[in-house]
């Protein structure tokens, strides 16, 4: 059990704080320099970034590779905001 929960703590640091395995991103780094308006911008019927993180917060306990598929959404999410204020 104790490998597990290492195991388990691992990863969660790694998506959080210092992996690159999706998108060659972390989620703090992509959340560290994140406006308010770029949470909550609506892009086509996708979520938000803001509901993503939500999302992520409540189920980062049992689920780490459904936390990683949402960090690559935000990771795109976040370019689609970013290329269309260059419009």
């Amino acid at each position: 059990m104790k490998k597990a929960t290492t195991q388990l703590a691992n990863r969660v640091r790694e998506l959080i704080l210092n992996g690159t395995w999706i998108a060659n991103s972390k989620l703090r780094g992509q959340l560290s320099d994140l406006t308010v308006e770029q949470a909550i911008t609506k892009i086509d019927a996708l979520n938000t970034i803001a509901t993503l993180t939500f999302h992520l917060h409540y189920y980062i306990e049992g689920m780490i590779e459904h936390s990683y598929y949402h960090l690559g959404q935000i990771v795109l999410i976040k370019k689609m905001i970013s290329g269309k204020k260059q419009d």
